[in-house]
């Protein structure tokens, strides 16, 4: 059986290019981790002293860990998750502050919001999927453009309304 080098030794061998992808991937690794610290930390801190309100704090933190695995899984897939991570800070703050009604009602929409994106990745992805198929999709590229206009306005149940929508037409079209 073959003896294991320690990670010191073989880093010794290692040269110039292979130092320098592990420093890059090593800084990438602690940027994630930092804002992953960030989020977990805003979770945690939400069980303070909430017995004096209505929150239930087991829900909220649910919600919480729910949107730290959703957020996770976006970081993971490359999509840009910083503004999460604002929502999910000031979350922090509410609770921090012992604001945790409206922490919750935060908690609430920033997994809608997630909801919500998922969706539209998943109706972009099938638009890509169905137009290098060679199908037509002009009904679904102007309510997908509609609904990035809902988002910008804060329309965002009429937003998720028309991408369930959108999305019903295109699963229907790919069954026949």
């Amino acid at each position: 059986m073959k003896a294991t080098q320690p990670l010191g030794a073989k880093a010794q061998k290692w040269t110039l290019n292979e130092y320098a992808s592990f420093s890059f991937v090593k800084a990438a690794l602690l940027r994630y981790s930092f804002y992953m610290a960030a989020v977990i930390l805003c979770i945690t801190q939400l069980s303070g002293a909430a017995f004096a309100q209505d929150v239930n704090l087991r829900e909220l933190k649910e919600k919480g860990d729910m949107a730290v695995k959703l957020v996770e899984q976006r970081a993971a897939d490359g999509k840009d998750v910083s503004d999460f991570v604002i929502i999910l800070k000031v979350i922090k703050t509410l609770g921090q502050n012992q604001r945790f009604e409206e922490a919750d009602k935060l908690a609430d929409k920033v997994l809608f919001l997630l909801e919500i994106a998922e969706k539209a990745d998943r109706a972009l992805a099938l638009v890509e999927q169905r137009a290098s198929e060679g199908r037509d999709v002009s009904r679904i590229v102007p309510m997908l453009k509609k609904v990035k206009r809902l988002g910008q306005s804060d329309n965002f149940n009429e937003a998720n309304a028309l991408l369930d929508e959108a999305l019903d037409l295109l699963e229907d079209e790919k069954r026949s």
